[in-house]
């Protein structure tokens, strides 16, 4: 008769598999937080002057309540990213930490892709307009206006999907 022992002492995983951890929580943390800066510094920016039948017409974001919540839902998930960073880089050894992780990168997950939805309406409206009330395109005599104003959902597209990957990561943690 053969007697089995198991040694029943418990494994940490590797010190690097930590490290890989914290760097990709970082790097992601870091491209979250640069995109919606972008976002938001290239939809700020955005104004075009032209004259349209004798009269001088601007187009800027601030003419628009959509546009004004993209611009506030990106600077607070601007900040969160920026927070949450300093808790992964201060405490990731806390399990109870992770909940709080979580909560902020569901929270910027949120305002990312509401803030996405809203300005990417308005994209829509701009270039093609909407017949049943109405409104006209603006895209055609406001060029530079709807291209910079492409670019900045674009990079807030971006910022959705990364903000999507560590609410979903954060959440398996």
């Amino acid at each position: 008769m053969e007697i089995v022992t198991q040694d029943k002492t418990e494994t940490k995983p590797p010190q690097t598999s930590h490290k890989k951890f914290l760097i990709l929580q970082s790097i992601l943390r870091i491209l979250c937080f640069a995109s919606t800066l972008i976002a938001i510094w290239v939809m700020a920016t955005s104004k075009q002057t032209k004259v349209i039948y004798g009269f001088a017409i601007t187009a800027k974001y601030s003419y628009s309540s959509a546009l004004k919540y993209f611009i506030v839902a990106k600077a607070i998930a601007s900040v969160l990213s920026v927070v949450s960073l300093v808790i992964v880089l201060l405490s990731i050894t806390h399990p109870e930490k992770y909940f709080v992780l979580f909560l902020m990168d569901f929270i910027s997950t949120l305002l990312t892709a509401t803030g996405f939805t809203a300005a990417s309406t308005i994209g829509f409206l701009g270039m093609n307009g909407d017949d049943h009330i109405g409104w006209m395109p603006i895209c055609n005599h406001f060029d530079v206006f709807c291209k910079r104003s492409q670019n900045s959902v674009i990079f807030s597209g971006l910022a959705t999907i990364l903000f999507l990957i560590l609410t979903v990561w954060s959440k398996r943690i």
